[in-house]
C-alpha cells in the first residue's frame, strides 16, 4: 500500500478504484464515464473493475451507466488540497457500486444528482464523504429503492406465473401430439394433422413442425396424381394465352413445364411443335428485318437516302420498330433535297452569266466579258464553257492589239 500511495503521489493523482455491479446482468455494454470541470475527459467500457486517476484542483463527476439501467453518479471534489498533502500522496478511494433495472412506470429523478460526494476533509486529512449531503438525499433514494423492489417483487411474481403457464401448455401440447401419434399408427392421416396444428399453434417447436410436414407429405401423396393433371391442365392454357398475346417464349417455357410433369399428355407435344414452328417463322422475320435494315444503314453511308427509305419501310411492314432510323433517313433526304436546290440555282446563276459574257463578246466589250468570267469562276471555275468563252476573249483582245 505504501508503494501505491508512493505511485500516485509522484502522478499527482487521487485515484478512485472499486467494483462496477450490474443487479441482474453483466458488464457486456456498460460504462464508465469521467466529466472533468463539466467537460467528458474519459469512458471505461464493459469492465467490472476500475482504477482511474483524478487531477487534484477540479470537480469531477463520474457516471456508472448501461442501456436499459438507472445510471448512478459519484461527485469528486479534489480542490481545497494542500500541496505538501497533494505530494504525499493518498490511498486509492475503494468502493463498490450496483445499478440496478430500469422500470419507465417509476420516477427515478433522484438519480440525476450524484448518490453521493466526496471531497477533502480536513479533519481526518483524507478524502471522505460529505455526510449531510448524503442525509439530504438518502430518504429520497431509500423511496425509489423501495419502490424498485417493489417492481422487481412484481417481475418475479410474473415470471413464476409466466413459467406455470408454460408447465400447463406443455401438457396439452403432450397430449395432442400423443393423440397424433395414435391417429398416424392407425391411419388416420387428416386427424393426426388437425392435432398437430393445435399443438404447433400452441408452442412453436422445430420437432412438432417436422412431425406435422411428415404427415403432411403423407396425405400430399394420395392426391398428386389429381394435382398434377390440374397443374398440366393450367400449363396448356397459359401457353395458348401466351401464343394468343404474341408471347412465343413464355408459351414454349409453359408447354416444357408441362411435359415434366406429364411426357405421356399428347396435347402438349402438338402445342410443342405449333409453338417451335412460329419461333422458326420468327427468326426467320428477324433475320429479314435485320438484313433490310442493315441494307438501309449501307445506302445511307453510300449517299442513297432514298434506297434507304425504301429498305426501312419494308423493315417497317415486317413489325420492325425503325423510327429513330426512319427520321434519319427522312433528314438525309432532305439534306439531299437542299443540296439538288443549291446546285439548280447555282446553275441557273452559271448559266445567265455564261449568256451575258457571250453577249459582252459580241458587244466588243472585253472588259465587261472578263468581268463577268471572274464572277461566273467564283461560282464553278471548272465549267468548260467559261475556260473556251476565256479563250474567245483572249483571241479577240490579240487581234485587237494586231489592228
Amino acid at each position: 500500500m505504501v508503494l501505491s500511495q508512493s505511485v500516485f503521489a509522484q502522478n499527482k493523482q487521487f485515484v478512485i478504484e472499486g467494483k462496477f455491479k450490474i443487479d441482474g446482468g453483466s458488464n457486456n455494454g456498460a460504462e464508465i464515464l469521467v466529466e472533468k470541470n463539466g467537460q467528458r475527459v474519459k469512458t471505461v467500457e464493459g469492465t467490472s473493475r476500475f482504477e482511474i486517476g483524478l487531477d487534484f484542483d477540479a470537480t469531477y463527476v463520474v457516471s456508472f451507466k448501461k442501456e436499459g439501467f438507472v445510471t448512478k453518479k459519484l461527485q469528486f471534489d479534489t480542490r481545497n488540497v494542500p500541496l505538501e498533502r497533494q505530494e504525499s500522496g493518498f490511498y486509492p478511494f475503494d468502493f463498490v457500486i450496483e445499478i440496478f433495472e430500469q422500470f419507465d412506470e417509476l420516477n427515478m429523478t433522484v438519480f440525476n444528482q450524484p448518490v453521493g460526494q466526496i471531497s477533502y476533509d480536513e479533519l481526518i486529512d483524507e478524502f471522505n464523504y460529505d455526510t449531510d449531503y448524503t442525509k439530504s438525499i438518502q430518504s429520497k433514494i431509500d423511496l425509489a429503492l423501495e419502490e424498485v423492489e417493489e417492481k422487481q417483487e412484481e417481475k418475479r411474481q410474473e415470471a413464476e406465473e409466466q413459467q406455470r403457464q408454460e408447465e400447463d401448455l406443455n401438457k396439452q401440447v403432450s397430449s395432442l401430439t400423443s393423440a397424433a401419434s395414435k391417429n398416424l399408427s392407425s391411419g388416420n392421416t387428416e386427424e393426426a394433422i388437425k392435432s398437430l396444428k393445435e399443438a404447433l399453434e400452441l408452442k412453436d417447436d422445430p420437432a412438432i413442425a417436422e412431425q406435422l410436414k411428415q404427415a403432411e407429405t403423407k396425405l400430399e401423396e394420395q392426391q398428386q396424381q389429381n394435382q398434377k393433371q390440374a397443374a398440366v391442365n393450367e400449363k396448356i392454357d397459359a401457353a395458348e394465352s401466351a401464343m394468343a398475346a404474341g408471347n412465343l417464349t413464355d408459351a414454349k417455357k409453359a408447354l416444357v413445364e408441362a411435359k415434366n410433369i406429364v411426357e405421356s399428355d399428347p396435347r402438349i407435344q402438338k402445342q410443342l411443335d405449333k409453338v417451335n414452328k412460329l419461333i422458326e417463322d420468327q427468326k426467320k422475320n428477324e433475320d429479314q428485318v435485320k438484313q433490310l435494315i442493315d441494307e438501309a444503314e449501307n445506302a445511307l453511308t453510300a449517299g442513297n437516302p432514298e434506297l434507304a427509305d425504301q429498305k426501312t419501310k419494308e423493315a417497317a411492314k415486317l413489325g420492325a420498330p425503325v423510327d429513330d432510323l426512319l427520321k434519319r433517313v427522312n433528314d438525309e433526304i432532305q439534306k439531299k433535297k437542299e443540296q439538288q436546290e443549291q446546285l439548280a440555282e447555282k446553275k441557273e446563276k452559271l448559266d445567265d452569266l455564261v449568256d451575258q459574257i457571250k453577249d459582252a463578246l459580241k458587244a466588243d466589250n472585253p472588259e465587261k466579258a472578263q468581268e463577268l468570267i471572274t464572277a461566273a469562276g467564283q461560282l464553278d471555275d471548272s465549267d468548260a464553257r467559261l475556260k473556251d468563252l476565256q479563250n474567245q476573249l483572249n483571241e479577240k483582245e490579240l487581234s485587237l492589239i494586231h489592228i
